[in-house]
């Protein structure tokens, strides 16, 4: 059997809501908000393949590889995979 997590939370349209961090599982982000949110997403990272026992922050070398850049508006959803 597979496990579904579901999770919410909110920031401040301002704020950073996470620090960088590796996600052991795929994310869906659908954003609610009338006000637009940024979202750094790295392509690649060291682990490629994290479990949930994967606590460690990314390192700078990981997080020197290419990042972009994704504004979310009111109903928008962005996938993630994990890493």
């Amino acid at each position: 059997t597979k496990k579904l997590n579901v999770r919410s939370s909110m920031s401040h349209t301002k704020n950073q809501g996470f620090e960088t961090h590796y996600d052991y599982m795929d994310v869906l982000v659908l954003h609610l908000s009338s006000q637009p949110k940024t979202w750094r997403v790295w392509n690649e990272t060291c682990h490629t393949n994290p479990t949930e026992s994967t606590k460690a922050k990314p390192s700078e070398v990981c997080l020197a590889g290419p990042s972009r850049l994704v504004v979310l508006k009111k109903g928008d959803l962005l996938y993630i995979r994990r890493g």
